[in-house]
């Protein structure tokens, strides 16, 4: 607790949290599915609006707190774009399998 953390994975959700705040929510290697914020992450120069981007893929480094992580910085490796546009439930399973195939 209350250490810099680096995680492998995909967005699967994103939610707006104030003004400029997103919650996000992972599938990662190391933890599994967790919840993180992106502070400042909808401001338009904000160095993590990529990382705040649903069914992007790549490292996160995060401050572990006591109930929540926060989104430090951001690697993004892929976006799957593709997979982004379609609203069908199948298309759901193939992007989980995108994700768990690159994990």
């Amino acid at each position: 607790m209350g250490q810099n953390i680096v995680v492998t994975g995909m967005v699967l959700k994103v939610m707006p949290i104030g003004e400029n705040d997103r919650r996000i929510t992972q599938l990662t290697k190391e933890r599994g599915k967790i919840t993180a914020f992106a502070k400042g992450a909808r401001r338009p120069n904000s160095a993590l609006v990529a990382a705040a981007t649903p069914f992007s893929f790549g490292e996160f480094e995060m401050f572990e707190g006591r109930s929540s992580y926060t989104v430090v910085r951001a690697s993004i490796q892929n976006y799957f774009w593709e997979d982004r546009k379609r609203t069908r439930l199948n298309s759901s399973h193939i992007t989980i399998s995108y994700a768990v195939f690159c994990l």
